[in-house]
Formats: structure tokens, sequence, C-alpha cells
């Protein structure tokens, strides 16, 4: 929180709490399969009559919950729609159900998803700003993801407001989605199946 202003940094602290001791452990027990992890507006083609043709950047896929797939995407959406990302949000998330409705406990978690994106955006592009000083592209860069975390804020807080609070429900224990293949089959499959180019970016893969 010290990468926001201070004034945002002291009305969002408390729902950061909540995101940890919540939603996170929360996010863990969803259905899980292997993702792309990073379809955000810059890694979506587009053929000549504006409609998606497919996708670039492989390099950060991963073993994860197939929410968060959703949940980067939709947060990369809101940067471009500062003024009011729900429309652009919503028309996304419908999409996305289309070709996989979410689950219940899906659908609960996917505004804490987006907020949990959102920031993680901001830590990124502050780190990248400072490993390359006076570069007016990563400042821009930064800016532009502190304005869409304010935006997907200022939804969160309106798409929730009448919503109860995440991971509050007594009793309840989600399923838990694990993989039963060893990890070093996943890393012999991907060795397979993707190029070299594409390198892993996580101490334990």
């Amino acid at each position: 929180l010290e990468l926001l202003d201070a004034d945002f940094a002291a009305n969002f602290r408390h729902h950061a709490d909540r995101l940890v001791t919540d939603s996170l452990p929360a996010l863990k027990r969803l259905r899980a399969q292997v993702i792309h992890n990073d379809i955000h507006t810059g890694n979506v083609l587009l053929d000549g009559s504006g409609h998606v043709s497919g996708i670039i950047d492989f390099g950060d896929l991963i073993f994860a919950p197939l929410l968060q797939d959703l949940a980067v995407s939709a947060a990369s959406i809101a940067e471009f729609y500062a003024s009011d990302p729900g429309p652009g949000i919503r028309e996304w998330v419908r999409g996305f159900c289309s070709a996989f409705p979410l689950l219940p406990e899906e659908h609960e978690l996917l505004a804490d998803a987006i907020l949990l994106r959102s920031l993680l955006c901001v830590q990124l592009c502050e780190l990248k700003a400072r490993g390359q000083a006076n570069s007016t592209r990563q400042d821009q860069v930064l800016t532009d993801s502190k304005k869409g975390l304010a935006a997907v804020f200022q939804w969160h807080q309106e798409s929730q407001r009448d919503r109860p609070r995440i991971g509050k429900r007594q009793g309840q224990v989600l399923p838990a989605t694990r993989s039963d293949r060893a990890k070093s089959d996943i890393l012999s499959r991907r060795r397979q199946s993707l190029s070299p180019s594409y390198k892993l970016f996580y101490d334990e893969p």
C-alpha cells in the first residue's frame, strides 16, 4: 500500500486486510487448471474487422484457479475505461461465461479477484519503474495502473455494496482442486509444447 496515494491507501487498507485473510484462501480452494494468466489487452490479437483472432505471450502459463484468467483480463479492461469500467467488465464476464460458466463460489469471489489483480499490476509496474529510472513509458504505465486500480476499487464498492462479505458463509468448505500429475511430468510436457524462449518466472514452478 506504500505505492499508493496516502488518501487512497488509507481508504483501501481495511479492504486489503480482508482480501488477504478471506479472499486469497478462498481463491485457492476454487477449481483450477492450466491457464494463460496474462490475457490483457496487449496480448490479444484482432483481425481486420476488429474481432479477436488469437492471443500471444504464453510465458506466464501456470496451474491456477480458472477464475484468475478472467480476473486478469477484466482488470486490464478497467484501465481503458477508468471513468466507468462496469459495462466493459460486465460484457467481458458475459463472454467468458458463455464458454466457461462460473460456479456460484466463483461468482462470489470475482470482484475481489479483479481487485487483487489490479493491486498486483500497480506493484509490478512500480518495480519495473524502479528498474528503469527516468523512463517516461514506465512512468505512464504506472500512472495508468493506478488509475485502473482506483476505477476497479470504485466499481468493486458499488457492485459489492449489497452483498455479504466474502468468506463469511458459516460452515462452508469449498472443494479443493489438486493436480495428480507430478511436477516433472508437467515440466516435460511444457518443454515439448512451448518454445524454449518462454522462460519460467518461478523459483518453484
